[in-house]
């Protein structure tokens, strides 16, 4: 993105910004979710408000720990800790295999 920067953004007004934020915001947060949508989708019943509580919850807790993660450890340190998450999930679903909780 730092090679559009002195391009587009330096020069651009505020509205094409926000577009370009919220489109490249917005596809990332799509492939990230979806996931979690279409497993929520798949359940019925008291599985499915358990799952939907599940996810909420995940997602208030990762909303929190990343913004202090990056107040404390700076952008690189959020990061890595983030890989370092994604990593053991990896391992768990390695070892355990991919189960989905009911």
């Amino acid at each position: 993105m730092d090679i559009l920067k002195p391009q587009i953004l330096a020069t651009a007004n505020f509205s094409l910004r926000v577009s370009l934020v919220v489109g490249v915001v917005g596809i990332a947060a799509i492939l990230t979710e979806m996931p979690y949508i279409l497993m929520l989708k798949s359940r019925e019943g008291e599985a499915r408000g358990w799952a939907y509580t599940a996810e909420n919850i995940g997602t208030f807790a990762g909303v929190l720990l990343g913004t202090l993660s990056q107040v404390y450890f700076g952008f690189n340190g959020s990061m890595a800790g983030a890989v370092g998450c994604y990593l053991l999930a990896l391992v768990v679903i390695k070892i355990r295999g991919p189960r989905i909780a009911v």
